[in-house]
């Protein structure tokens, strides 16, 4: 099986902040195939699937994950972003029950992770 990767949509236009000093940018993110495997240390999640959405190189300054599943669903799962040196290289980590999913499990084992409705709001400077 192929390991997994994250596939970012961005929500809606940019929302900028009261200083205008950074942009939040918002995205939902999908998974590869169900039955892609998770990689330890996360899955890659290429901020830049969206375009050149900071208009530079910069790194966010904070990346903020939200998940949801359908009502009465099990939610054991959350995710953490790790920032890689580029826009193009950060992680996207899952945990359950405060273990970080087991290194080669299919996405839709589990938790099923797939079946979960998430968010990404990366915030980067305004240039």
């Amino acid at each position: 099986m192929a390991t997994a990767t994250c596939k970012l949509a961005v929500l809606n236009p940019p929302q900028y902040d009261i200083g205008s000093t950074v942009i939040n940018y918002w995205f939902t993110l999908t998974f590869s195939a169900a039955t892609d495997t998770y990689a330890t240390g996360g899955i890659t999640c290429d901020l830049t699937q969206a375009g050149n959405i900071a208009n530079s190189t910069s790194l966010p300054l904070l990346v903020w994950v939200q998940s949801t599943t359908a009502q009465g669903a099990s939610h054991q799962s959350y995710f953490q972003y790790c920032q890689g040196t580029t826009q193009k290289n950060g992680l996207l980590q899952i945990f359950t029950a405060g273990a970080e999913k087991t290194n080669g499990q299919a996405m839709n084992a589990g938790d099923n992770e797939n079946s979960y409705v998430i968010r990404v709001c990366a915030t980067f400077p305004r240039r």
